[in-house]
C-alpha cells in the first residue's frame, strides 16, 4: 500500500488509487495472454500423447463390453495407442495380424475379429495391458512437456495449476504394472510388453 502524502487533495488521491487499480488490472492482463500462449504452447506439444490417452482410455472400456462392437473398438483403439494418427479399418486387421511385429496373441486376436469370432475375456485384457505398457512413451513425453511449461510459468509469474494439468496425473501406474505381472503369471508363453 502506497503511502499517500498530505499535501495531496481529495482528488489527488481518488486519481492515485484510480492509477494503482489501473496498473494492477494492466499486469493481471499480461499474466492472463502469458496464461493463455503457455497453455496453447503446451496443448499443442502433448497433442499426440493425449490422442493415445484417449485412445487407450477407449481401449480400456471397450474390453468391458463383451461384444463384436466392442472387440472391432478395443483392437482399432489399440493400434491408436501405438500410432494415434492412424486410421484403422477392420478389412487392415488380417493384415496387420500377419505381419512379424506383433506378439502371437495380439496377433490371433486381430485374425479372430477379423473372422467375426469374439476375443476371450483374457485376450481383452492382454490387449488393455499391452496398450497400457505402449502407452509408457506417451506418458514420458507427457511428463517432461508438463515439467518444462510448469518451469516455464513459473519463470513468467504464471501460476501453472491455473493453466495447464498434466492428463496422465490420475493413471495408476501401480496397478496398471500389477495386472500385467499378474497376467504373465498366468500366461507365462504370452508375450507383453514389459514395463523399460
Amino acid at each position: 500500500v502506497d503511502v499517500v502524502p498530505k499535501t495531496m487533495t481529495p482528488q489527488q488521491v481518488a486519481q492515485n488509487v484510480i492509477e494503482q487499480k489501473k496498473a494492477t488490472q494492466e499486469e493481471k492482463d499480461k499474466i492472463a495472454v502469458r496464461r493463455k500462449t503457455l497453455r496453447e504452447g503446451y496443448n499443442k506439444a502433448i497433442k499426440e500423447p493425449l490422442a493415445s490417452l484417449q485412445a487407450f482410455r477407449k481401449v480400456d472400456e471397450s474390453a468391458n463390453l463383451s461384444s463384436a462392437y466392442g472387440d472391432v473398438a478395443l483392437l482399432t483403439n489399440f493400434m491408436k495407442v501405438l500410432d494415434p494418427g492412424s486410421i484403422v479399418r477392420e478389412s487392415e486387421f488380417e493384415m496387420i495380424a500377419n505381419t512379424g511385429g506383433l506378439p502371437v496373441a495380439i496377433a490371433n486376436a486381430f485374425r479372430k475379429s477379423a473372422n467375426g469370432e469374439l476375443l476371450s475375456q483374457d485376450q481383452r485384457q492382454m490387449l488393455v495391458q499391452a496398450a497400457m505398457a505402449n502407452l509408457k512413451p506417451s506418458i514420458d513425453l507427457a511428463n517432461l512437456q508438463t515439467n518444462f511449461y510448469t518451469a516455464e510459468a513459473e519463470r513468467q509469474g504464471v501460476d501453472p495449476t491455473n493453466t495447464f494439468v498434466n492428463p496422465f496425473a490420475d493413471l495408476n501406474l501401480d496397478e496398471m504394472a500389477a495386472k500385467r505381472a499378474a497376467l504373465r503369471a498366468k500366461y507365462p508363453g504370452m508375450t507383453i510388453p514389459k514395463d523399460e
